[in-house]
């Protein structure tokens, strides 16, 4: 089973029902390797379902967010981004020039997790890590 498939077993085990627009955004978020704004998603669910509204993408992102299937961040751009959770764990690099953004490969509070569980009592389920500069073509151009 791919892992749209399991997106929308899990939906319909929750009692989700699976429309066009809602498998079609779903099926666009599995495609896209690392995160997409709403208005990037919406272009591209169009192509798969035509007449789709951009409330209609607004709408089922949130409820994907609140389902625990999607995770939404900013990018200090003022803009959400999404993508699947199933896309693992990870933490982003961003130019605050062109906006590029880099997946880092590691988790830099993996031990701090650890330690927080340990001496807190307490059980982190998530966590968000950005940096923000300049690119290696950005910082260039910069000189």
């Amino acid at each position: 089973m791919d892992k749209t498939e399991a997106i929308c077993e899990t939906l319909k085990n929750k009692g989700i029902r699976l429309t066009k627009q809602r498998k079609s955004i779903i099926e666009c978020l599995a495609d896209i390797e690392g995160h997409i704004n709403a208005q990037e998603l919406f272009q591209k669910v169009l192509k798969k379902a035509p007449g789709t509204n951009f409330s209609t993408i607004y709408r089922n992102l949130e409820m994907l967010v609140d389902m625990d299937v999607v995770r939404k961040f900013n990018l200090n751009d003022n803009t959400y981004y999404y993508e699947l959770k199933s896309m693992g764990h990870h933490h982003h690099l961003t130019c605050i020039k062109c906006g590029k953004s880099v997946e880092l490969e590691f988790c830099p509070f993996k031990d701090i997790d650890k330690e927080i569980l340990n001496n807190m009592d307490f059980q982190p389920s998530d966590h968000i890590f950005e940096i923000y500069g300049y690119c290696k073509d950005c910082k260039a151009n910069k000189k």
